[in-house]
Parts: C-alpha cells; sequence; structure tokens
C-alpha cells in the first residue's frame, strides 16, 4: 500500500470516527436531559406526596377548629337573642 492510499485509508476512518464520536455525544447529550427530566419528575412527585401528607394530617385540626368556631358562633347567637 502507497502512503497516499495509507493517508486516504487513514483520513476515511479519521472521519468516521468523528461522526461515530459525535453521535455517541449526541447520545450523552440526551441521556443526561432525560436524567435531569427523571429528576425533576420525582422532585414534583415528592411535593406532591408531601403536600398530601401535610394535609391528611392537618385536616383533623381544621375540622376541630370549625367545631369550635361553630360552637362559638352558636354560643354568641344564643347570648343575643
Amino acid at each position: 500500500m502507497k502512503n497516499k492510499e495509507r493517508i486516504a485509508q487513514l483520513e476515511e476512518q479519521l472521519s468516521t470516527l468523528r461522526k461515530e464520536q459525535a453521535e455517541l455525544l449526541r447520545q450523552q447529550a440526551q441521556f443526561e436531559v432525560d436524567v435531569w427530566h427523571g429528576r425533576a419528575d420525582n422532585v414534583e412527585l415528592k411535593a406532591h406526596l408531601g403536600a398530601m401528607a401535610a394535609e391528611e394530617k392537618f385536616q383533623p385540626l381544621m375540622d376541630k377548629l370549625r367545631e369550635i368556631r361553630d360552637s362559638i358562633r352558636q354560643s354568641v347567637h344564643k347570648s343575643d337573642s
């Protein structure tokens, strides 16, 4: 194989490797985007579940507060009458 042929072959291999590298970098970037989407979805889910848990804990307290408020209202109305 002559030097010119060898150089042409190596240049072709280099071109192929650069294309493969570009594709791998594109795939890596897409993978990283997918990972960040997954993390964002996870945070959103945890926030939603946390809000649900907080609501479950505070609902009985809010119900009791409403009962007390209604009781006070009734007492005030009775005393006004």
